[in-house]
């Protein structure tokens, strides 16, 4: 930050030794008006530190768009538009040595506020006490601190969508590990989530962070409304088990439960490596049941399908949003009604080797709006940007992704037969007519 055109006020109560390099401070004051202040004592020389001490802000907001902003424009694109109100206070204790580094104090938010509108964040009315404790090497002359309490007051938080309003979050120190043992419940699209046995520790240099997350009764369809996404009707519920986070990867030792489409889906194993950067991975395994494929079309605008569905995707990975690697299967059950409309049949066309349109639109066919079809079945993986898919939808071969109807007109869609650019397919996904009529 440039201080260039700051004033500041220095006051010293105490003495420098020249030889011995050792200050020794009974008040040492620094003022920089609108900035902050501060007062430690202490001793100093250049093999030790030992001060304690204590400071306080001026208003966040004014001192992050006149010193800050700038310099996170090019540091840290996405945070220059970080809004903040209210000050800190803190009193603290901090030892140095050749072996050890040692933080001990308090932080005290008053009335603090943060705003991030990409990514939907919003903090209002932060108050209370943030005990912290930190220590790096082996303290030889000086037993560990007794654990800190606090306890801080929201008005409320916003993230995205989910809410928690007018809570408090008591919270426990103890050497370089915080305890948050429950949170209020967010509340989300008419369900909830409950955060519970928090537990944020540094070992050997390295922050880790552990959590119990449950999810119980989200509705879809406000979800999917409050998102701005394709509407869905359903829940959502979940039992991550314990998340945590090491290493710059967070897992999951339970998995969610999404119960839509007629259907249930869940997925489980669920892991996100380096998750604060732009290009992260996320991986998992999704498996599906009983979905209604009537309702999953309909609700896509993919072209109306009857048939009920089963299926998994194994070992994905996503880079991003673009999958680099999964295994997957699916295929519709036998019995039941299974019919399929023009317009998805030029869809999953799309998958294999085309030209289905044009045989669609002559002839007898030209007067055909649904095809009986006796099964759907496919296998296919992704490695890197190798996409190779199967059609398993006729017994013993490998050729067939929609295997028709017994009586005329049928109409059966074939596997690609080699191996395809994901690249390319995703520039065939791209051609799926889903406009309605």
């Amino acid at each position: 930050a440039n201080l260039a055109d700051t004033e500041a006020r220095l006051d010293l109560q105490g003495g420098y030794d020249l030889n011995t390099r050792q200050l020794t401070a009974r008040i040492l004051g620094l003022e920089i008006p609108s900035l902050v202040s501060a007062q430690v004592e202490g001793n100093a020389d250049p093999t030790r530190v030992d001060f304690s001490g204590s400071f306080k802000t001026g208003e966040l907001g004014p001192i992050f768009n006149r010193y800050l902003k700038g310099p996170f424009e090019t540091s840290a694109p996405g945070l220059e538009e970080l809004a903040l109100n209210g000050t800190l206070s803190a009193d603290f204790a901090l030892r140095r040595s050749p072996e050890t580094l040692a933080v001990r104090g308090t932080l005290q938010p008053q009335e603090f506020g943060l705003k991030l509108q990409s990514a939907g964040l919003e903090i209002t009315g932060g108050n209370g006490i943030l005990p912290l404790s930190f220590s790096q090497g082996v303290p030889a002359d000086r037993a560990p601190g007794e654990p800190l309490n606090g306890i801080l007051y929201f008005s409320s938080v916003k993230a995205g969508p989910a809410q928690m309003e007018n809570f408090p979050l008591r919270l426990l120190s103890s050497t370089n590990r915080l305890e948050i043992r429950e949170f209020p419940p967010w509340r989300l699209a008419g369900g909830l989530i409950r955060i519970t046995d928090l537990v944020a520790t540094i070992e050997e240099e390295k922050p880790t962070l552990a959590a119990r997350i449950r999810v119980e009764g989200i509705d879809l369809e406000k979800l999917t409304s409050e998102l701005a996404l394709t509407s869905m009707t359903g829940t959502l519920s979940a039992d991550l088990g314990e998340i945590r986070y090491a290493d710059q990867a967070l897992s999951s030792a339970g998995q969610a439960t999404i119960s839509a489409f007629g259907g249930t889906t869940v997925i489980s194993n669920i892991r996100l490596r380096d998750p604060a950067f732009s290009y992260r991975t996320l991986l998992g395994d999704i498996d599906f049941s009983g979905i209604d494929l009537y309702q999953l079309t309909r609700t896509f605008e993919f072209g109306e399908m009857n048939g009920i569905l089963d299926g998994h995707i194994h070992q994905l990975r996503l880079f991003g949003t673009v999958p680099s690697q999964f295994d997957a299967a699916l295929a519709t059950r036998d019995g039941g009604r299974r019919n399929i409309s023009v317009k998805a049949l030029n869809n999953l066309s799309i998958l294999s080797q085309g030209g289905l349109s044009a045989a669609l639109s002559r002839g007898i066919y030209r007067f055909v709006d649904f095809y009986r079809y006796q099964k759907i079945a496919l296998n296919c993986t992704l490695n890197t940007d190798v996409f190779r898919i199967r059609g398993t939808a006729r017994p013993g071969s490998d050729d067939y992704l929609v295997y028709g109807g017994l009586r005329p007109p049928k109409i059966d869609i074939i596997a690609p037969g080699r191996d395809i650019s994901f690249k390319e397919m995703l520039k065939r996904l791209s051609r799926i007519d889903r406009a309605d009529r």
